[in-house]
């Protein structure tokens, strides 16, 4: 875009267990001829983890003010992760044409890679699997629990248990419950805002096309798929 006549910028997330608390520190430099604006917060220190991995307020907010400084006329959007989709909403609501290239299953399973704990292939990223995953990935589960050989599915059932009782939804993996039973959902609802995904292999393009394009309640109206490679 650069060798074309274009004036390219990056915005993306340097460091995100930096810091004291979730507010964002930033900075700009200059990085093989490209402006790059990063950004450092600590994810770790947000009211709800799993719901801020994929709609972070804070985040949005922050492009929301450096869009308004830059007015670009396209955003090329190479991932979510760390940034989180709600970035989508200041580029909504600015009317800002946006292009997507999905490099991997982030918007299908919140580890990107469709891999249960135990290395298997994951084809559903349910809300059960997907809570058992972030247990496995626990400092809680990795420094006691797995000594002690108690599988991430039996504190899965647990959890989900105790999500029915109210006065527990405070506790860090009940609210990740709900979180993972809204992200589907609003993932979905969030690509509304895109005008083009591109995909660079078939098997992911399959992941879009049966997911998002073929859901009746979710109807894409003038999106372009595009495979690649």
């Amino acid at each position: 875009m650069e060798r074309r006549g274009h004036e390219v910028q990056i915005f993306c997330a340097e460091e995100v267990n930096k810091g004291t608390d979730c507010r964002i520190t930033a900075q700009s430099d200059i990085y093989n001829g490209l402006r790059v604006h990063r950004i450092n917060f600590n994810r770790k220190k947000v009211a709800d983890i799993i719901r801020f991995s994929y709609d972070n307020p804070i985040v949005s907010d922050y492009f929301q003010s450096l869009l308004s400084a830059i007015q670009p006329d396209l955003i090329h959007i190479t991932g979510f992760l760390n940034l989180s989709m709600a970035i989508l909403d200041p580029i909504k609501k600015g009317a800002i044409p946006t292009v997507f290239t999905a490099t991997d299953y982030w918007c299908f399973c919140p580890k990107s890679n469709l891999l249960v704990f135990d290395r298997s292939l994951c084809n559903t990223a349910e809300v059960k699997s997907c809570l058992s995953c972030l247990i496995s990935l626990s400092s809680f589960y990795e420094q006691i629990l797995k000594k002690l050989r108690i599988s991430p599915l039996v504190l899965t059932a647990i959890f989900l248990g105790l999500g029915k009782i109210s006065g527990i939804k405070n506790n860090l993996f009940v609210k990740a419950e709900f979180a993972l039973k809204d992200r589907s959902y609003y993932v979905l609802e969030k690509l509304k805002n895109l005008d083009l995904i591109i995909t660079p292999t078939p098997h992911l393009q399959g992941f879009f096309c049966a997911r998002v394009f073929l859901q009746k309640k979710l109807c894409f109206q003038d999106m372009v798929l595009i495979l690649t490679g």
